[in-house]
């Protein structure tokens, strides 16, 4: 060893002195070294609070099986709000419901487990049910994709709500279900995105989150959600992208837990516990 020694540094030494010895201050008398300026102690990083928005659960009607589920839709009503009120969600969002009797039928059945309804009917066929307490900050918009498939209404059902003291902007959308058409999804999503975010800019909202049938694996997650800021809650929380084509992305919240629920009636729902970021 060299430079400067104190006792404690000799080997087999068991004296602690001369401890934390000035140095610099003894170079500087010394007319070696200028004597150091004391070291800015390291800023305390800010402390990020969480709060928990509410669970959010996302299903598409249509079901697993294809062409069949809006078919069987009125068999399987019953047990599909049966699944979705038992999972306790503050926010339910709806895609392929056709106006009629099946939007009758969820309604009353959504009514009578105390949701309410907070929009109207989407040509798109998507509708939204909140926990009654849970309280509608906007109007609510509704926007139909300029790019479409042929004799499709594709779009996004959208509302900002307030609860437990924080405001989310949430988006309900579905993309066109094309084989192929990963560009055209996207565009359809940036759209969604972009809407989303106006509404949001709007009222001020603590957080935005955007849901639904997006008919792509990682397209529209790699291609519109994430260059509009927002993230994947499932790959958040699950770290495993690329098995679903119903999501949930979140912008200025985080996911706690985020999974996919099959249901009895051949459905499967998306369930997320929000947390914002404030």
């Amino acid at each position: 060893a060299y430079g400067i020694l104190g006792h404690q540094h000799v080997p087999e030494n068991a004296h602690g002195d001369p401890g934390k010895s000035p140095i610099g201050r003894l170079l500087h008398f010394l007319g070696q070294k200028p004597e150091p300026t004391t070291p800015k102690p390291n800023p305390t990083p800010p402390i990020v609070k969480k709060t928990k928005f509410g669970r959010h659960i996302s299903i598409n009607t249509q079901g697993n099986d294809g062409g069949t589920g809006t078919r069987t839709f009125k068999t399987r009503i019953k047990q599909i709000v049966k699944d979705v009120v038992a999972a306790k969600p503050s926010i339910v969002e709806f895609q392929e419901v056709r106006s009629g009797e099946q939007l009758a039928q969820l309604t009353d059945l959504m009514l009578a487990e105390g949701f309410m309804r907070s929009n109207r009917h989407n040509p798109s066929k998507l509708v939204t049910f909140v926990l009654k307490g849970v309280e509608l900050v906007d109007r609510g918009q509704q926007t139909i994709f300029k790019n479409q498939n042929k004799g499709q209404k594709e779009g996004l059902l959208a509302r900002s709500y307030k609860h437990n003291g924080l405001i989310v902007s949430a988006g309900n959308m579905h993309l066109d279900y094309r084989d192929d058409y990963d560009a055209g999804r996207v565009k359809q999503a940036n759209e969604g995105f972009k809407s989303l975010g106006s509404i949001a800019k709007a009222i001020k909202a603590d957080a935005q989150v955007m849901t639904g049938d997006m008919n792509s694996k990682s397209w529209v997650t790699d291609k519109a959600a994430k260059p509009n800021g927002f993230h994947d809650a499932f790959e958040d929380v699950n770290k495993n992208p690329n098995t679903r084509i119903d999501h949930t992305y979140l912008k200025g919240a985080e996911a706690n837990k985020a999974f996919q629920r099959a249901t009895k009636s051949d459905h499967k729902m998306q369930i997320t516990d929000i947390y914002v970021i404030v």
